[in-house]
């Protein structure tokens, strides 16, 4: 069975800086995603999750998806990433607790391949990335 999921490559436009999620107990970046839930579309769930994970509420530039990424996870889950290409509203809804296991960060656009160890969600960077700066 294959799960879906949504995030964004959330992006501030004045300071061409994207925001990642750093997961402190794998030690690893992505871009804010995670589970859709009963009844959502995948960009109510991109928004949701995007707001849950980075405590900033954001809007879907593209009606389409800019990315999609295919993988298994270690546990055997066959997962379906959708990312949509977001832009910061400014609204920042929460602070984020640092006893989290997650933590947002603002990363210039030039540096996001430096930060992201996952070599399919790099290729897929690297490949959004073309589509943004053009």
């Amino acid at each position: 069975m294959k799960t879906l999921k949504a995030g964004t490559v959330l992006i501030n436009l004045q300071n061409q800086e994207i925001c990642l999620v750093y997961n402190k107990n794998d030690k690893s970046y992505a871009f804010p995603k995670g589970h859709l839930e009963n009844g959502e579309t995948l960009k109510e769930c991109a928004i949701r999750e995007t707001e849950e994970e980075t405590g900033h509420t954001c809007s879907i530039i593209n009606e389409k998806e800019i990315g999609i990424l295919k993988y298994i996870t270690p546990a055997g889950e066959n997962v379906e990433l959708h990312l949509y290409l977001a832009k910061d509203t400014g609204l920042v809804t929460r602070k984020i607790n640092p006893k989290d296991k997650e933590e947002a960060l603002w990363v210039d656009i030039e540096k996001v391949e430096e930060k992201i160890l996952y070599q399919d969600l790099n290729r897929l960077w690297l490949d959004m990335k073309n589509k943004i700066t053009k």
